[in-house]
């Protein structure tokens, strides 16, 4: 893979002001990265309907077009994620007039995609594309790659492909499902799959940590009118209780490195297989804020009995593109390796999938 400019090189040799685009935990990630490369930010603006005359870590918050009228040649930094269409479509017509970067900073943990990890990973970088199935997969892992690197969203925008691809033509899930939802949220993938089933399957494990996640969870299952078992509990390795934040949203996560304080608190979780307890599954997902790794090592079994379809969140960590796919195959020797990239910002929804 030629290697192309790392994202905080450039900037910092840019010669043009900075401005991030947006406000929350992501620009608080990107302004520390801005500090650790001698990185002057200039300014911070947000959507028009979200400037109130307020603050952020200092910058008054402006909109587009105030920053634009105080510097003429600027570099964006896109601060926040989103699959919003309305706002994708936004952000390319910014794209469109100005230098707009995406940087990729983790959602869990701290590694990031450097050229150093590139040059120290080649190996696996190698065996991770060996393994994938088809050409889009190829495409996505290069691009993905490269965006981590660089920034550019244009190489989110070459590789994205929808959902329904993936769900009707890698997955294609059937009215005899077993299904085990690790991450179930609210239940949307739930209910997602069901419009493929025609509301038919055998069964329905739902697992979700977070307390108000999980109030929403069993409202879609009455609304729904399922025969589903949910449990407010974790996907992990094992039977445990470890301290986890709940901030309910998509941010609900294992609070890692330390006792349960404030809005942390002990919560259960298990494994899938103790879970099972040798029943089958036909399809699972995992998508679990960075603990997709323990999740599935927590499926061993069931994965070597039973050969369920996967389906696997590839972006909380920062490695999840090499990591997740050299586990599967660890674990399912013989399953066709899928990746794709779902229309999203920064490169969320990158998502591992395996048949049999």
């Amino acid at each position: 893979m030629q290697q192309p400019q790392y994202l905080w090189d450039r900037l910092h040799h840019c010669g043009q002001p900075v401005v991030l685009y947006g406000m929350g935990d992501g620009a608080d990630k990107i302004l520390a990265r801005c500090a650790e490369h001698g990185i002057a930010v200039a300014a911070v603006f947000a959507s028009d309907g979200f400037v109130r005359g307020q603050t952020y870590r200092g910058y008054p918050v402006q909109t587009l077009a105030a920053v634009e009228a105080a510097y003429p040649e600027l570099l964006i930094l896109l601060s926040f994620a989103t699959q919003r269409p309305e706002v994708l479509a936004a952000i390319r017509g910014i794209a469109a007039r100005h230098t707009l970067l995406a940087p990729d900073v983790p959602v869990v943990g701290d590694v990031m995609i450097t050229p150093e990890y590139l040059r120290d990973h080649r190996e696996e970088i190698e065996a991770v594309e060996a393994l994938l199935a088809d050409e889009l997969s190829r495409r996505v892992f290069r691009n993905v790659l490269r965006y981590k690197l660089t920034g550019e969203p244009a190489l989110l925008w070459d590789c994205e492909s929808p959902r329904a691809e993936a769900l009707g033509e890698i997955l294609r899930p059937g009215p005899g499902e077993r299904f085990v939802d690790a991450g179930a949220y609210t239940g949307d993938t739930i209910e997602e799959l069901l419009g493929y089933t025609r509301g038919r399957y055998r069964s329905i494990l739902a697992l979700e940590p977070d307390r108000r996640n999980f109030a929403k969870l069993r409202q879609t299952v009455e609304r729904l009118g399922l025969n589903a078992d949910c449990r407010q509990l974790g996907a992990w390795n094992a039977r445990d209780r470890l301290p986890f934040l709940h901030k309910s949203g998509r941010q609900a996560a294992l609070a890692r490195g330390g006792p349960a304080t404030g809005e942390e608190a002990a919560t259960p979780v298990d494994s899938i297989d103790n879970l099972l307890a040798g029943e089958p599954a036909t399809l699972i997902k995992y998508d679990v804020e960075g603990a997709e790794e323990e999740a599935l090592r927590g499926t061993a079994e069931t994965i070597r009995l039973h050969r369920p379809r996967l389906a696997v969140a590839a972006y909380h960590r920062g490695d999840d593109l090499l990591r997740i796919p050299l586990l599967v195959h660890e674990l399912g020797p013989g399953y066709r390796i899928f990746l794709r990239h779902h229309p999203y910002l920064p490169a969320w929804e990158t998502n591992v999938y395996a048949t049999i």
